[in-house]
């Protein structure tokens, strides 16, 4: 049995994406059934595709009747950063198949979902699951994501795509273009409607950094700036 979801997500994409499958009525809150049982229904391969490309690496085959599931079972640690780290994720090899079955996607563009910035990425995403038996019940998906975004922090672009700022939001930006290496970060932040903060480290005003910024800030009426430094001009970190 397949089953193959388009538009799982459209747009701004997540940074990390754990999927596991339950039964119905669990999920319906039956009271004789536990809803974080996450069973593996025999499920033999799950990929996910961004824009028609397999992400983040090769596709997960495991077989549950054998015990091979060691790939699905490290996504565990790829998946949240905890690969050859000295950490416990408290759930161990034999328990993974017995109501823990849970897979990792690191989605973000450098594949370290770490707390580094990165910048957003948009696309489609696709979701393609099979089962190596027919199922005797429904069951549900569940999708958990890890958003680049906060509710007032929108997420990291180059200075050709910055993000249009509604009231009480900040982003991230780089002074270079996507299609360049990236030399300086600096940030916008928007209280009011009509006035835009902008922050850099050097306390150089926005027209130093060329016409992308120059041209964003010029559609706010208000621009504030700081002019007090607090990175050295000839630092080679930002």
């Amino acid at each position: 049995m397949s089953i193959a979801q388009d538009n799982v997500y459209v747009g701004q994409l997540p940074k990390r994406l754990v999927i596991g499958c339950v039964d119905n009525d669990a999920f319906h809150g039956s009271l004789s059934k536990n809803t974080f049982n996450f069973k593996h229904f025999n499920l033999n391969f799950i990929e996910l595709y961004v824009d028609g490309q397999s992400v983040p690496y090769n596709l997960l085959e495991p077989n549950f009747d054998q015990d091979n599931y060691i790939r699905a079972y490290k996504s565990l640690f790829l998946g949240t950063e905890n690969s050859g780290q000295d950490r416990e994720i408290f759930i161990s090899r034999e328990e993974y198949a017995k109501g823990y079955t849970l897979y990792v996607f690191d989605l973000s563009p450098d594949l370290c979902d770490a707390e580094h910035l990165n910048l957003i990425k948009h696309g489609n995403l696709r979701l393609e699951m099979n089962f190596s038996k027919p199922l005797d019940q429904t069951i549900h998906r569940i999708l958990s994501r890890d958003k680049h975004t906060s509710k007032f922090y929108k997420g990291v672009y180059p200075s050709d795509e910055i993000s249009i700022l509604r009231k009480k939001s900040i982003v991230v930006a780089n002074i270079d273009c996507l299609s360049e290496a990236r030399s300086h970060w600096i940030a916008f932040y928007k209280e009011k409607d009509e006035e835009l903060e902008f922050f850099d480290s050097y306390g150089q005003h926005p027209e130093s950094y060329g016409k992308n910024i120059l041209k964003y800030t010029s559609t706010f009426p208000v621009v504030l700036w700081n002019s007090k430094a607090f990175q050295s001009p000839t630092s080679n970190v930002c």
